[in-house]
């Protein structure tokens, strides 16, 4: 009886966890998409390739420059 208990609240514990770490994926992902943008030329950022690292980066659009 206790065994099944300890297994049900460990499964719980398991799934909160995995509840929050995809909640936190989704909450730095705009985070980190808006810091990658700012490092882009103004034509990258309209461009129609994939998103991700840019080939060249432009320090003026970062705060302190």
């Amino acid at each position: 009886m206790a065994e099944s208990r300890i297994r049900g609240e460990f499964a719980k514990n398991v799934l909160t966890y995995l509840v929050l770490i995809a909640f936190g994926i989704f909450g730095i992902g705009p985070l980190l998409w808006t810091l990658l943008t700012s490092l882009k030329y103004e034509a990258d950022i309209v461009t129609t390739s994939p998103p991700g690292l840019p080939s060249t980066t432009r320090r003026p659009n970062c705060a302190g420059s």
